[in-house]
């Protein structure tokens, strides 16, 4: 193909099977000389091929991008879910189509997030408004939620503002003089102030919209922490539900266990027994670092990872709120933890994240780095939810004698 393109391709790396290429949800896409296929694709598809060289070709004369086979990609997407509102199904179902609705929607703004510029005022124009006789269109508004669809055309009307992709070399790079002549700063303050009123606060509520006007709107750093303690606010809800909550409760019951020789005594049988007494946990497990992860989700949103600054402390404790033991046929647990997450809207020092995520915290770190925004700190306090587990033999043997 190299003759046919005028172009050397020996320099051109192939990825098959790229576990990349299928959680962004297309059939191939390239960056630079790097091509990558998802699962079931490949090389011998000689016209994706080509059609991934392509874009090799037109990236070499400029900034690398990821290209998609976008109307194809977005289409196959669009089919109609079963709704999570449907009465009469279970709670694990109606968890698992959310998480399916959820995958979903990360997939579009992959897809969505990586169009340049020109094609991002098409796309815009064809999707802004219900087109009749335009399928794209059509299924768009037929089969996505108004949240969703505000959110992709937020992504696209993003990108058109900044005219590119955000440089990784710019996080955390307070403005340039240059920059502040031309009002760069305010123009980007602005455009957050929209991002964070006009789309975080639709899809994520007022708290989490309220977190990052306070980080936009401050003028001095700020000392007091919010808390969020109360069972009935959508963060903390979110936090209670978000899969790193699940994963750390089992993480620690499995700590538990392995304790449990040696430290249990004789429990009665067919009988509920509170054993905190012999829920042994070091200081250091309860207080290990763990992220929430998901730029889709509010503890991903306004927590993520561990990353203390100087005066900005961020921590994750835990402590054992419940634990029974209950001796049958075999040995059951039930075990709760309580949970204080520490954190802080900030982006310096930090993580600038995914494509996509960059977006957003490359625009805020550059605020903050240059003293248009301040470090918001919160702690968000909840119960994780009750864990009923299953010990295994050990554990069995020595709460049995």
């Amino acid at each position: 193909m190299s003759a046919r393109f005028g172009f050397d391709f020996s320099q051109v790396r192939i990825h098959p099977d790229s576990a990349a290429a299928r959680a962004a949800g297309a059939r191939a896409f390239t960056s630079g000389r790097h091509v990558w296929f998802a699962p079931g694709r490949g090389p011998a598809d000689r016209r994706l091929l080509a059609h991934e060289l392509t874009h090799v070709v037109q990236q070499a004369g400029g900034a690398p991008a990821v290209q998609f086979d976008f109307e194809d990609d977005v289409l196959r997407e669009l089919v109609r879910l079963p709704a999570i509102e449907e009465e009469g199904i279970s709670e694990p179902e109606r968890v698992r189509r959310t998480q399916v609705l959820a995958a979903r929607r990360d997939r579009l703004l992959t897809l969505f997030a990586a169009q340049p510029a020109g094609r991002a005022d098409e796309i815009f124009d064809r999707l802004r408004t219900r087109r009749g006789g335009d399928v794209l269109s059509e299924r768009f508004y037929d089969i996505l939620s108004t949240p969703t669809r505000k959110l992709l055309l937020e992504v696209l009307g993003f990108k058109e503002r900044t005219r590119l992709v955000p440089n990784p070399a710019d996080f955390c790079r307070p403005f340039s003089q240059r920059e502040i002549a031309q009002f760069v700063d305010f123009e980007m303050a602005n455009d957050m102030e929209r991002f964070v009123n006009d789309l975080l606060r639709d899809v994520h509520g007022d708290e989490v919209a309220d977190l990052y006007m306070t980080f936009l709107e401050g003028t001095a750093p700020n000392t007091t922490p919010r808390v969020f303690d109360n069972l009935a606010s959508p963060l903390v809800q979110a936090f209670v539900a978000h899969e790193a909550t699940a994963r750390r409760q089992r993480e620690l019951a499995a700590v538990i266990e392995r304790n449990l020789p040696g430290n249990c005594g004789h429990l009665p049988a067919d009988t509920w027994v509170d054993a905190r007494l012999s829920a042994i946990v070091a200081p250091a497990d309860l207080s290990a670092p763990f992220s929430f992860g998901g730029v889709t989700t509010i503890p991903g949103i306004v927590a993520g990872g561990v990353s203390p600054a100087p005066g900005r402390p961020e921590s994750r404790t835990l402590s054992v709120k419940r634990m029974e033991l209950r001796r049958g046929t075999g040995l059951r647990m039930r075990v709760q933890f309580r949970f204080v997450v520490k954190d802080s809207i900030d982006f310096c020092p930090g993580n600038m994240g995914g494509m996509l995520a960059s977006t957003i915290t490359v625009p805020l770190s550059r605020l903050e780095a240059s003293g248009m925004a301040f470090a918001v700190p919160f702690e968000v306090r909840y119960d994780g939810p009750v864990l009923e587990v299953d010990l295994g033999p050990a554990a069995q043997y020595a709460c049995a004698q």
